[in-house]
């Protein structure tokens, strides 16, 4: 009888031990694990990412100079120089957020290269450029980078209107009382907050323009204990630990501020995850709570980890054996940031966390100046490229030689190392990104602790999980497009079967043909041609005739919203309008001269005397379409995007959208928006009574533009200039004969040298020559770029010339 009872315990514990050996090793087979593998992976595989880096030349620049930049494309996951999308847009925007400037480039092998022409009427101010690809519309704008710039404009007073000064110094008040505000947030790590257990929590302190503030407080309870003390470790970002108690409130009180803050709302049951780190390995410390049960899944966690979509590591919990530690060898993972994730027993997110690899292989440059070939006005450096092994790198660099007269000051901005490896993955604006790669003792962990606080953003667990992953608006561009539908000319009945021809003028005359389908719509693609071109488009019926109307899509170029909170935060502390007292006295608003330009309209209209009227020299170059034209400067006309609204949605109807007349003839929002407005004579808006001449049609209020030739006139034609491939252009040398003293020339501050292709040989080795003017000043060389296999590289080197 023992006998048997000691083979039926051997045989029961030679069962447990085979089923705990084939739990440790089913991970990869678990369904649940396979469920969230397949889910990333098709999010990866459908919607692969794209991340682009703008080199600029330099941050601050002066009317009648150029921005000089190169553009990097590259795949989101290896970052990899490809150009699975074509084109590239630049845009750039004012204070207001309002793109004031677009250029499209072609990418060829990942590259992209152009200049923005600074003309002496932009008003002075902070800018931002974007850069950005089709496909990168259709998910989180924050992820498209920006970069603050300022423009200098001594003449500025000499366009600004009565209402501009008006509006600067409500900016500055407003500014001001922002700088004075402050403020503190808390996020728990893997953003959950659980009583009972240990928790890591991050904080951000900052003002009301989102800059970070260095600040020292303490956690007390609600009987007023100190529980814990906490100080920022860089630009207002730091963490502390505590375990808080069921039913007890907390509260943070910060040095120099009264207010109580509270901290987050907090769940009484379940698991969370703190990661710290040694120098080769990830320690994954998993916490809980939970009450085990009867539910075997319940009573499980799964831990999930990928860089860029490459899956690096799974595994099964048991929470019984909770808390436990994972050590995760750092050389698993890929450079820059992973993502780790721990899922409940049936694969729902419960807690993530972001961690950071500094990149193993970097690319080291070596400059130094060669006296013998430099001479009284030129100077020519060596420059070397070498991986960590000291091997030589050959490839394209681009590189920006510029005066750096701010002595004493690290460049902490924003670099392609920066950007690749963690801004463009991360939510929000970094402050002084740069230095987190400068090689601080402190900035291995305040890299940790701004993860802690600024989250992920390329994709969201529970959607993919679900199985709802982004909506696709936007395809990669492979060439130009242009696409539209052709409709009868009355009731807006979509035409079937009309051919269409598409001629490219500008000594071109290319042409191409196509035909609308069933609804009307029709598309000319792969198109392929520099600068801005004229186009006309002809529709016919079967018949040979043209009785036809054609509208354009709106949707011709991207349209991406300007993130508030990223915009703001980049005001780098300086942000108020320098010029705020200057105003041109000669200045003349629209409604000032609409009297006198009533005498002097020459077009026929059907209707009495507009309400507001704008005329061809009121209309700044640089507008891209009527919509720009109108947006801010019309009393009671708002512009949302592609569409207006002059008065409230008609009863009828519920629109809101105005009746739109071109040349006489009746249209639509998408007839005016492919107008250009060089080709306008006058535009006039009429609202209320003056708009009823044309009945219920007018019943929103009328925009009606006149064309200095009247082409829009005529029936089955169309013709409009379409944004085409920008031809950058040869870096302009400075004329340094042209500077009377060293204060002219330090004032102007011109790029000394720019080049957008600087190759290194076998030997990784190239040489810098350009020309200096008669000045003892410091010079700062900024090199950026990335290898073949998608080893981002950046450095340079401040030294003083003469």
């Amino acid at each position: 009888m023992k006998t048997k009872e000691v083979v039926l315990i051997f045989l029961i514990s030679l069962g447990f031990f085979s089923l705990s050996s084939t739990a440790q090793n089913m991970d990869d087979e678990d369904l649940r694990v396979k469920r969230i593998k397949e889910q990333l992976t098709k999010f990866y595989n459908d919607f692969s990412q794209e991340k682009v880096f703008l080199h600029l030349d330099k941050k601050e620049y002066t009317v009648g100079q150029s921005i000089w930049y190169k553009a990097y494309l590259v795949n989101g996951t290896t970052h990899i120089p490809e150009a699975k999308s074509f084109n590239l847009y630049i845009e750039i925007a004012n204070s207001d957020r309002e793109v004031v400037n677009m250029q499209r480039l072609k990418v060829i092998d990942g590259y992209a290269e152009g200049d923005l022409p600074l003309n002496d009427t932009i008003p002075e101010g902070f800018y931002h450029i974007r850069a950005y690809t089709a496909w990168m519309t259709n998910f989180d704008p924050e992820l498209i980078p920006s970069y603050s710039i300022y423009i200098k404009n001594p003449k500025n007073q000499d366009f600004m209107s009565k209402e501009q000064l008006r509006y600067n110094k409500r900016q500055n008040k407003a500014y001001t009382k922002a700088e004075t505000q402050k403020n503190i947030e808390f996020f728990p790590e893997g953003g959950v907050f659980i009583n009972d257990l240990e928790n890591s929590i991050g904080f951000k302190a900052s003002n009301g323009l989102g800059l970070g503030l260095d600040i020292k407080g303490s956690i007390f309870d609600e009987n007023n204990n100190k529980i814990t003390d906490f100080k920022s470790l860089y630009k207002g970002i730091g963490k502390f630990s505590f375990t808080p108690e069921n039913k007890k409130k907390y509260f943070a009180i910060f040095e120099g501020n009264d207010k109580k803050y509270e901290l987050p709302e907090r769940v009484d049951k379940g698991s969370l995850i703190k990661i710290t780190e040694d120098d080769n390995n990830f320690i994954i410390e998993i916490l809980s709570n939970k009450e085990l049960s009867a539910d075997r899944n319940a009573n499980e966690v799964i831990l999930f980890a990928h860089s860029r979509g490459d899956i690096k590591f799974s595994k099964i919990i048991a929470l019984e054996d909770v808390p436990t530690k994972i050590k995760i060898n750092k050389s698993q993972f890929s450079a820059g940031i992973s993502h780790i994730t721990l899922f409940n027993g049936r694969a729902l997110p419960i807690a993530e966390r972001l961690v950071f690899k500094y990149p193993g292989e970097n690319i080291n440059f070596t400059i130094e100046m060669n006296m013998s070939e430099s001479f009284y006005n030129t100077a020519t450096f060596d420059v070397l490229a070498q991986d960590d092994a000291g091997k030589p790198v050959q490839s394209f660099f681009s590189v920006a030689v510029t005066p750096e007269f701010k002595k004493g000051t690290t460049d902490l901005s924003a670099n392609i190392k920066t950007t690749l490896l963690f801004s463009s993955d991360i939510r929000g604006a970094i402050e002084d990104p740069g230095f987190y790669f400068s090689g601080h003792p402190n900035a291995p962990q305040a890299l940790d602790n701004l993860l802690l606080t600024q989250g992920w953003r390329r994709f969201n667990w529970n959607n993919l999980m679900a199985g709802e992953f982004p909506e696709i608006k936007n395809q990669r561009e492979t060439g130009i497009s242009v696409a539209g539908k052709i409709t009868r000319e009355f009731f807006d009945i979509p035409f079937a079967n009309s051919r269409i021809e598409l001629t490219v003028l500008n000594s071109y005359n290319d042409i191409y043909t196509t035909y609308s389908d069933e609804k009307g719509k029709f598309q000319f693609d792969n198109l392929n041609y520099p600068d801005t071109i004229a186009i006309e488009i002809y529709a016919f019926k079967p018949s040979g005739k043209r009785n036809l109307v054609i509208k354009i899509d709106e949707g011709e170029l991207p349209n991406v919203e300007l993130n508030k909170e990223k915009y703001e935060r980049y005001a780098e502390g300086k942000g108020k309008f320098e010029y705020q007292l200057h105003s041109n006295e000669n200045y003349k608003s629209p409604s000032e001269i609409l009297e006198e330009e009533f005498k002097e309209a020459g077009h026929h209209k059907i209707h009495g005397e507009p309400d507001y009227v704008i005329t061809s020299d009121q209309i700044p170059s640089g507008y891209n379409n009527i919509f720009q034209v109108l947006d801010g400067r019309v009393p009671g006309v708002n512009v949302n995007g592609n569409s207006i609204n002059i008065r409230g949605p008609s009863s009828i109807l519920l629109s809101n959208e105005p009746l739109y007349i071109i040349d006489g003839v009746p249209s639509d929002a998408s007839g005016a928006y492919v107008i250009n407005p060089e080709d306008v004579d006058r535009i006039e808006i009429l609202s209320g009574p003056s708009s009823s001449i044309y009945g219920s049609r007018g019943a929103n209020g009328v925009i009606a533009i006149y064309t200095k030739k009247g082409r829009y006139m005529k029936k089955g034609f169309l013709e409009f200039e379409m944004l085409g491939y920008y031809t950058a252009r040869d870096f302009y040398k400075p004329k340094y004969n042209e500077f009377t003293s060293f204060e002219e020339f330090k004032n102007y501050n011109p790029t000394i040298y720019w080049a957008p292709f600087m190759e290194t040989n076998k030997m990784g080795m190239t040489k810098l020559k350009f020309e200096v003017p008669d000045y003892e000043f410091p010079i700062k060389i900024d090199i950026q770029g990335i290898t073949e296999n998608g080893i981002p590289a950046s450095g340079g080197k401040t030294i003083t010339l003469r």
